[in-house]
């Protein structure tokens, strides 16, 4: 499978890249030095994105190695905040964590329904998060809720839930928070005042209606009264004739 680099600036061709498999998701690390392609073959290519390269690689040219771990095709890639681990998930259900410095695999993780086809990494190391007793591990604590298939009512009232921390500071102490309950408190606030600016705006569109339909009563009375003008002139023209 080729893949072709484009220059956005101007609108060339960089270069073409024959990779030895279909391709099937790209990642570019933080330098764009370099991307990673996913590969239907179970590895991940490591493409030169701007650096010089030659041919002697043994996958051709502009790539520069791999990283494989006997997987089935790979078909997502993400990296994590730190812009060194790479996650990539495949078609086995397992997704690997990698150290693109040591092209080590540091940790697995199985989602056990079925292949993974998206990974998406959320960076938020300041939020707080309550911790989760049950999963009895090291670290739970910095795990974030699971999430719930069926949608709460609207009207229940759930804990603390939802936390919204300042990027400004480190300090758990300094960090403010919303509940879910005070968070739903402020929608409805913000609702009702779209509700009230939309009210108004269809009272001015009324308004605006009515003045229009008067105004075309008024010429309506002028066209009728014109013409009421017309017949009596011409009724009394004609009795004048035939008294004449």
């Amino acid at each position: 499978m080729m893949v072709k680099v484009w220059s956005l600036a101007t609108g060339r061709l960089l270069r073409n890249i024959v990779f030895p498999t279909i391709i099937d998701t790209i990642a570019i690390d933080a330098g764009e030095y370099v991307f990673y392609a996913g590969g239907g073959d179970g590895k991940i290519y490591i493409a030169a994105l701007n650096a010089p390269t030659t041919s002697s690689s043994e996958y051709g040219m502009h790539i520069v190695g791999s990283l494989a771990d006997q997987s089935r095709a790979v078909t997502s890639l993400a990296f994590c905040a730190d812009g060194i681990s790479l996650a990539s998930g495949s078609e086995d259900g397992l997704i690997r964590i990698w150290d693109t410095r040591t092209h080590n695999i540091v940790r697995m993780l199985r989602h056990g329904k079925g292949p993974v086809t998206n990974i998406l990494v959320v960076r938020c190391p300041e939020i707080i998060l309550k911790p989760q007793a049950s999963l009895g591990r090291r670290n739970s604590s910095l795990l974030p809720a699971p999430l719930e298939k069926y949608a709460r009512p609207t009207d229940e009232i759930v804990g603390t839930k939802a936390f919204i921390g300042s990027r400004a500071s480190s300090n758990p102490a300094t960090v403010s928070y919303f509940t879910e309950y005070v968070m739903n408190i402020q929608i409805k606030e913000i609702q009702q005042q779209g509700s009230a600016a939309a009210s108004e705006m269809e009272a001015e569109r009324l308004k605006l209606d009515c003045k229009r339909a008067l105004q075309m009563v008024q010429q309506w009375k002028k066209m009728y009264e014109d013409l009421h003008q017309f017949c009596v002139k011409e009724l009394v023209d004609e009795g004048q004739a035939k008294h004449d």
